[in-house]
């Protein structure tokens, strides 16, 4: 039998499928809170066919996710028993149903098997290349699959409030196994990312009361680091839930904190990482596409682990027709096109970027025709205009969401000529460049040296706040003496308002790195995220304002304990520390050619190691030299006036 067998599907049944399941699954105070957006799920009825030319008779086995039969020629067969195929060529075909879950097929025989080499539709009039993930276990089918668990055991326990208060070390996911537990009595669970949390019932995020027909039972997987159990007696255990990732990506420096911040960063990502990138892991368990673009850039310098990333944008565009944003926020929309750039960018996988080129030029439609008389990109009724949590005047046209639609054009122009649509490219292209026109023209405020808010009310405003500025030396829009002139009036001066989220923090310390001033970064990165390991964080926040204290830091959105403490726009520091303090970068896709141009930052030392595709790029850097390892050809050193070719295998070593 081969070993090469997977189970396949119509491609992105299994990502809408399971994203639904997820996305009506959220819990909050002793209820379920589905999302508020339109969800789709994959075909009722798919059929499967290959082509194949045997020499003798082959015996197949087949199991489906589903009920259907074999066409084979004229004959439609049963495949409940092994199916004999006789020699000849032949087209398989498999119809494949099933209403309440993902048609799949999974066929094993001696040279045909199930996996991306065969075709499949919907009954749509179109054919195109299956679906699958190393779901490679017949009994298992991609409806009923489920992440991996592993035992977790609490580190401490205490006897508290009534009941015990088990203390799993650091935040986790956890299902809770009871044991122990007396028949006929009423069971209380509190989860909490806090003691404080976790010690009040009524006003906590997850919770359950139950009271058990037996002595075991089973709770679904939640957020925690503590747990109060009351009701009665009971054996505790935990069975951790989790994605497998390996961690490529290292970094060891001569600042211990920075180390810990790393790590940490690390393990909260890890944590978002699910069947998707999830924003955190208590509260929303959704999966928003502001948060995943950038779990998408922490995973390239981390786990560089494409196939997370395939489904998450799977998830996030869904299906037709297209009703609203995604997630019915505008600028989530226009990352997730950008984000497709970026991921070619990284992978060089083409081949996706053209299958979901139908459903990307949708989306970018979609935008395009929400425009306002003045050619710019507005909220209309029902959508949200997020950008960041913030004090910011969000009338009329943000000058921040034009920078991101201008740059999701340019981002399709880029998608549309690896399509081969050149009528496209050239269309966004144009496009594009009218809003940049528009942007320099109506947002640039000279006398503040900086560009302003929004244009409301048929003028733009005076306000100036960080985002737009931000994204205008990332993405290009200010030459170098605006680039300076926002350094020194908008990211360096006190009286703009700061920026409170690590959301927004991430796009902020990157635009100080292309501004050169990694020695303020570094001074960020230590006082932010060092602030929260101050507070006792084990994972990173969704938003961190050194100001309050106490159980302040726990409120958000009007309650006590909403705030996420484990969020995955929380984990930055892995992507600024892999991208420029190793200094490494793609410079066409694939990493066919590659820059490392590495920086101390005010380190004294680092070692860093940072995952490509197809290899690794190791990066050791004192005050007195450089050194780089890499596997992989195409990669040149920049630095101290150099542009010197890496020789792969062997450890470059620089001067400085």
């Amino acid at each position: 039998m081969s070993t090469k067998a997977t189970w396949i599907w119509s491609f992105g049944d299994f990502e809408l499928y399971h994203h639904r399941k997820l996305s009506l699954s959220r819990e909050e105070r002793g209820h379920i809170v589905p999302t508020f957006w339109q969800l789709y799920g994959p075909n009722c009825l798919v059929r499967f066919r290959k082509t194949v030319q045997l020499e003798k008779e082959e015996m197949i086995t087949v199991s489906t996710d589903g009920e259907g039969y074999l066409q084979l020629g004229r004959r439609r067969l049963s495949y409940t028993e092994p199916v004999v195929i006789p020699p000849g060529e032949h087209v398989l075909q498999f119809v494949v149903g099933n209403p309440a879950g993902i048609p799949a097929l999974f066929v094993e025989g001696t040279t045909i098997f199930s996996d991306s080499s065969w075709e499949a539709t919907a009954f749509d009039g179109t054919w195109g290349p299956v679906g699958f993930w190393n779901l490679d276990d017949r009994s298992v089918t991609p409806t009923a699959f489920e992440l991996p668990c592993e035992r977790l055991d609490y580190v401490s326990k205490t006897e508290t409030e009534g009941g015990t208060l088990y203390d799993f070390g650091k935040e986790t996911t956890v299902k809770l196994v009871l044991t122990g537990l007396q028949p006929g009595a009423v069971y209380r669970v509190c989860y909490g990312e806090s003691v404080e949390e976790a010690l009040d019932y009524e006003r906590a995020v997850l919770r359950e009361t139950f009271t058990p027909g037996r002595q075991e039972r089973v709770l679904k997987t939640r957020a925690c680091r503590y747990v109060h159990l009351t009701g009665g007696p009971a054996d505790v255990c935990g069975l951790y839930e989790y994605l497998p990732l390996e961690t490529k990506g290292a970094f060891r420096s001569s600042d211990p904190l920075v180390d810990q911040i790393y790590h940490v960063s690390d393990y909260t990502l890890r944590l978002c990482s699910r069947l998707f990138y999830l924003d955190g892991i208590k509260r929303d368990t959704w999966v928003w596409a502001g948060d995943a673009y950038q779990s998408f850039l922490l995973n390239y310098y981390c786990h560089f682990d494409p196939q997370i990333i395939q489904r998450t944008l799977l998830a996030l565009r869904g299906g037709d027709p297209l009703v609203s944003h995604l997630n019915t926020i505008v600028d989530y929309s226009l990352y997730w096109l950008i984000a497709l750039e970026d991921y070619h960018l990284y992978t060089g996988d083409s081949a996706f970027i053209r299958r979901l080129y139908g459903r990307a030029v949708k989306l970018m439609e979609f935008c395009i025709l929400r425009q306002n008389q003045d050619g710019l990109l507005e909220g209309l009724p029902g959508d949200w205009v997020f950008i960041d949590w913030a004090d910011m005047d969000k009338r009329g046209a943000l000058c921040a969401m034009q920078m991101l639609y201008c740059r999701a054009l340019e981002a399709m122009a880029s998608c549309s000529a690896l399509a081969g649509n050149d009528e496209n490219r050239l269309r966004y292209a144009e496009l594009a460049g009218q809003v940049r026109e528009k942007i320099e023209k109506i947002f640039w405020d000279e006398s503040l040296g900086a560009y302003v808010t929004n244009l409301a009310d048929g003028k733009p405003t005076r306000q100036v706040r960080r985002h737009a500025n931000i994204f205008a030396v990332l993405f290009g829009f200010a030459d170098e003496k605006k680039r300076l002139s926002i350094l020194n009036n908008v990211l360096l001066n006190d009286e703009v308002p700061q920026i409170t989220t690590p959301y927004f923090k991430f796009y902020e310390l990157d635009a100080l790195c292309r501004l050169g001033r990694l020695d303020k970064v570094t001074e960020i990165i230590r006082a932010y995220w060092g602030g929260m390991l101050a507070e006792g964080a084990t994972t990173f926040w969704e938003e961190y304002d050194p100001r309050v204290s106490g159980a302040k830091h726990l409120e958000m959105y009007g309650e006590p304990y909403d705030k996420s403490l484990c969020h995955a726009w929380g984990a930055s520091p892995l992507y600024l520390l892999g991208r420029y303090y190793a200094g490494v970068s793609p410079v066409r896709p694939g990493f066919a050619e590659f820059e490392v141009c590495p920086a101390l930052g005010g380190l004294d030392h680092f070692e860093a190691e940072v995952p490509i595709l197809g290899g690794f790029v190791r990066v050791r850097m004192d005050g007195a030299a450089v050194e780089i390892e890499t596997n992989v050809p195409g990669g040149y050193y920049t630095g101290d006036g150099k542009r010197v070719g890496l020789v792969p295998g062997r450890v470059n070593r620089f001067s400085r």
